[in-house]
C-alpha cells in the first residue's frame, strides 16, 4: 500500500490554463480537476435528477416496460406519434 500525501489547490485557470506550485521534485504526482458546472451560460435543468430516478425505479417494480417486446419498434412507434 502507498503512503499518499493531497494537497488541495483554489485556483482559476486562464485560458485553460492553471499553474501549480507543488512541494515535491521529480515525483509522480495525480492531479484531479474540479470545477463548478454552474455557468451563467448553461441553462438550469428543469427537472429533479433524483425525483426523475424515483420514478424510473417505480416504473421498473411495476413491470410498465414487461409488454414492450421490440424496444426500437416501440421507440418509432412513440417517435411517429408526435
Amino acid at each position: 500500500m502507498k503512503n499518499m500525501q493531497a494537497i488541495e489547490y483554489t485556483t482559476n485557470a486562464q485560458n485553460g490554463i492553471i499553474t501549480l506550485q507543488l512541494p515535491v521534485k521529480k515525483k509522480e504526482v495525480r492531479i484531479i480537476v474540479i470545477w463548478d458546472n454552474e455557468d451563467e451560460n448553461v441553462a438550469p435543468r428543469n427537472y429533479d435528477i433524483n425525483a426523475l430516478e424515483n420514478l424510473v425505479c417505480k416504473a421498473k417494480d411495476l413491470n410498465a416496460f414487461n409488454p414492450i417486446k421490440d424496444p426500437v419498434e416501440w421507440q418509432k412507434q412513440i417517435r411517429n406519434e408526435w
